[in-house]
């Protein structure tokens, strides 16, 4: 067996400055790749940032609105509870019928029911 080996060639100037250009040119690629997904990666992430913040302010504002039309309905009730039978104790009932009407459909903000 007879172990032939091919003698390497030292590169040619010329083959040197193309390699140097080509390694240069690949890494420009590469780094552009990775900004570009860098910045879609940021910009997807504040986008979905900025939707959690709406959704979480308008948590907030619907949550404030319900617990203040629950405790106008307590409220009247609660008065209501208190005056003897007649057209005010009524309208009060009426009135509270009206903010519970407003709740979201949701246990957290029900309100006890007087009995008439």
């Amino acid at each position: 067996m007879v172990n032939v080996r091919e003698r390497r060639s030292t590169p040619s100037g010329a083959e040197r400055e193309a390699r140097k250009v080509f390694r240069e040119a690949e890494a420009k690629e590469a780094l552009s790749d990775y900004a570009k997904a860098q910045k879609a990666f940021y910009e997807n992430r504040e986008r979905l940032k900025a939707e959690r913040l709406a959704r979480e302010a308008k948590s907030r504002e619907t949550d404030d609105l319900a617990s203040k039309l629950a405790e106008c309905a307590r409220e009247a009730r609660h008065q209501a509870a208190l005056l003897p039978q007649g057209p005010v104790r009524d309208a009060l009932l009426e009135k509270a019928k009206q903010y519970e009407a407003q709740l979201p459909n949701d246990s957290t903000y029900t309100t006890p029911v007087v009995q008439r």
